[in-house]
């Protein structure tokens, strides 16, 4: 009966206590001890029913904690003592704001890396922030601005972390370069702000594209002449680009229309290409910056004619003639327009005229000497130095 005495008591006071906070959380949380006849037993109570206590701006809402007090009769004496409650307030804990980020690192919007200094285009650049994985609703937010103005302390981008990195796009920046500072934000507050690259440029943004190169040859420098070489060279300069220049590519076909693709395929600005044959063909070539950016491109057309002149079609009025009475008219074609050269020479085969007539692709040619018979006609080389076919 004694026993049980200390459980009738706190029930006794939950009835006269009726529906107060205190009675709540006496028959919900308290742990009462039954005490030997004679002694006293106590049981804290925490305010907030055992719930975890609310924070505001970092810091824990203070806890207030109600001690109850029962005292049981002794030697039979009827009816509880009165019963002493207590209050005790603990003192706030404060919530630390987050720590500095672990680290910092760029990278291009398709994922490459993208080293500090690097330049990149119009899509910008994604900046990265690595924070501990232990700590919850963590966000990031990051300051850029062009280097020669300094930080303002006011975001201009944010992402939230996840699995310990938050990646926060940058992009519609201008032109120029860039340095970049980010922070870790939590409810508890904001923490310090860390600098990427110690504050040095951290990259650069380049939208324009190279302008199209200016294409030259030193073999075939007319582009609508025609040259006697199966190979040939081109060169080609650019503008100045603010991000410079990583490489051309570039395309040699018979298509006027035709473009480079995009592959880079030289970094030199030159190139030759040989073992051609007679025709027309097309240098098609395009730069890209470091930035990621192609150019426009250049076309230089050559104009190539590998093939020896020959002779169509050739008469002579006569094969045995007196160079000292008469005359040898020579009727002649050749498939191009060609300086031609006419010899004559004699039955040793010594040269005895040499005659060079205008260049035409046909043309009827008198010859009359005083050599002795027989004569040998010749025809040696067009205007490409091509050595022709021969008539005699």
């Amino acid at each position: 009966m004694r026993r049980i005495l200390p459980l009738i008591l706190v029930a006794v006071i939950a009835f006269v206590l009726g529906t107060s906070g205190v009675a709540a959380r006496l028959l919900r949380d308290a742990h009462v001890v039954a005490a030997l006849p004679g002694v006293a037993a106590s049981s804290p109570t925490a305010a907030t029913g055992g719930a975890a206590a609310p924070t505001v701006n970092g810091t824990t809402v203070p806890a207030t904690i109600t001690t109850v007090t029962v005292t049981a009769a002794t030697g039979g004496v009827a009816g509880p003592t009165p019963v002493s409650t207590a209050s005790t307030t603990v003192a706030p804990t404060k919530i630390p704001a987050p720590a500095a980020p672990l680290s910092l690192a760029q990278a291009r919007p398709t994922g490459a890396t993208l080293a500090a200094g690097d330049w990149t285009n119009g899509a910008g650049a994604t900046l990265q922030v690595m924070a501990p994985t232990d700590v919850k609703e963590l966000r990031a937010e990051v300051e850029a601005r062009p280097i020669g103005q300094d930080f303002k302390g006011t975001p201009t981008g944010s992402a939230a972390v996840v699995r310990g990195v938050a990646a926060v796009a940058a992009h519609g920046l201008a032109d120029g370069r860039y340095h970049w500072q980010a922070r870790l934000v939590s409810d508890a507050g904001a923490g310090p702000w860390a600098v990427f690259a110690h504050g040095a440029t951290a990259f650069g943004v380049q939208v324009a594209a190279p302008t199209a190169p200016a294409v030259s040859s030193p073999t075939n420098p007319q582009s609508t002449a025609s040259y006697a070489t199966s190979l040939v060279t081109f060169r080609w300069t650019t503008m100045g680009d603010p991000a410079g220049i990583a490489g051309y590519s570039y395309r040699f076909d018979t298509d006027p229309n035709g473009v480079a693709r995009t592959r880079i395929r030289t970094s030199e600005p030159r190139v030759s290409l040989g073992g051609l044959g007679t025709g027309v063909y097309y240098f098609h070539v395009r730069a890209l910056d470091t930035a990621g950016n192609w150019g426009a491109g250049a076309t230089y057309p050559v104009h190539v004619d590998v093939t020896p002149p020959a002779l169509a079609q050739h008469i002579f009025s006569g094969y045995y003639f007196d160079p000292a009475l008469e005359q040898l008219t020579l009727d002649y074609k050749v498939t191009k327009a060609s300086t031609v050269t006419v010899g004559i020479y004699d039955s040793s085969g010594t040269r005895i005229r040499h005659i060079t007539p205008t260049a035409y692709r046909s043309r009827k040619l008198e010859v009359s000497s005083r050599a002795p018979r027989p004569l040998h006609v010749a025809f040696v080389a067009d205007t490409l130095l091509h050595i022709g076919s021969a008539a005699g």
